[in-house]
């Protein structure tokens, strides 16, 4: 799979932390909106979906 307009796209605006959980990529900013505030499905999760959103 081409993630480039992903990643294109998270660099473009940048967020004021990022976390990486199982595979999806958190961007927080603090309260602003926008682009900063996302998750990003990127890799294979290994976590089913019922424990990863609680």
């Amino acid at each position: 799979m081409d993630f480039a307009i992903e990643e294109l796209s998270m660099n473009a605006w940048l967020s004021l932390q990022t976390l990486v959980y199982d595979g999806w990529i958190i961007r927080l900013a603090n309260g602003y909106t926008k682009r900063a505030n996302s998750v990003n499905p990127i890799y294979p999760s290994k976590i089913g979906m019922d424990k990863r959103l609680y």
